[in-house]
């Protein structure tokens, strides 16, 4: 008897953001270091995608949730300014960690990601 799988969510989540970051490495291997701006650059805009899309998700169910529950709208604010905050941080952040290559910049925006998420959940 097979049992069913749950489907994954779509996205760079784990296997595919695995995938994302090897198949950038090994086009870094390829070109070699000259294009590692550029790839550098690539990567962390997929992941920037992915979390605006969660944040708008997140949001989106935040909002219904509080609705039935009737939870007052300053918490909508508070977690903007979290996803917003969290953003102008990455930005010299990531600066900092493209000087040890793909996985450092992938390391900080997992950590920002898991960040915004935690907003969203409490």
């Amino acid at each position: 008897m097979a049992t069913r799988q749950p489907e994954r969510r779509r996205g760079l989540v784990g296997q595919s953001l695995e995938q994302e970051l090897r198949a950038t490495i090994a086009a870094r291997q390829e070109l070699g270091p000259d294009l590692d701006d550029a790839l550098v650059r690539s990567f962390v805009e997929k992941i920037e995608w992915e979390i605006d899309r969660r944040i708008q998700a997140g949001i989106e169910a935040r909002q219904k949730s509080l609705a039935k529950q009737g939870r007052p709208a300053w918490s909508h604010v508070l977690s903007a300014v979290v996803a917003v905050t969290s953003l102008g941080i990455a930005v010299p952040v990531t600066i900092f960690a493209s000087q040890a290559g793909p996985v450092g910049v992938a390391v900080v925006w997992i950590v920002i990601l898991i960040i915004n998420l935690l907003s969203l959940i409490r």
